[in-house]
């Protein structure tokens, strides 16, 4: 990596859940009532947050993508995707954040997904965001840079 490369995003970013977002949810995501009704302090309202994920939640990742990507496929070919989406994934986690990051959208709450109080977090998001060369002669050469997937 070059001295001149410089990351993407400053880490980590925290986003307000907006209105719309919390009147939208269905029932198996988090609950948003003290979003809603604005009570208590940062702490008790829910939020979503963008950050770098850690090698351990790579397996969280490959569900996020199972159910954007793959919601219609049926055992056992279910079970091959996911393997090979959690194979991809953890074969290209970053070494060079200054050219490659992924980055996941945590959504936090203050009630879980039961509707009891206490702090529930569930990965939402994924994008993968690269700007490496590849290391190869191929048509991904082509590709415009930087390259996101996954979103």
């Amino acid at each position: 990596a070059s001295s001149s490369s410089s990351s993407y995003l400053p880490s980590p970013l925290v986003v307000r859940q907006a209105p719309y977002l919390a009147a939208h949810q269905d029932s198996s995501s988090l609950s948003s009532s003290s979003a809603a009704n604005g009570s208590g302090n940062d702490d008790d309202k829910d939020f979503i947050q963008i950050r770098t994920p850690t090698y351990r939640e790579m397996s969280f990742v490959a569900d996020v993508i199972m159910k954007c990507f793959y919601q219609d496929s049926k055992p056992p070919a279910r079970g091959l995707f996911r393997l090979g989406e959690l194979n991809r994934i953890q074969q290209n986690f970053p070494y060079d954040p200054a050219q490659h990051q992924m980055l996941v959208a945590v959504a936090s709450s203050s009630t879980n997904e039961n509707g009891r109080s206490g702090k529930d977090s569930k990965i939402v998001g994924f994008i993968d965001i690269d700007a490496r060369k590849p290391n190869r002669p191929t048509a991904y050469a082509f590709n415009p840079r930087p390259y996101l997937s996954d979103l």
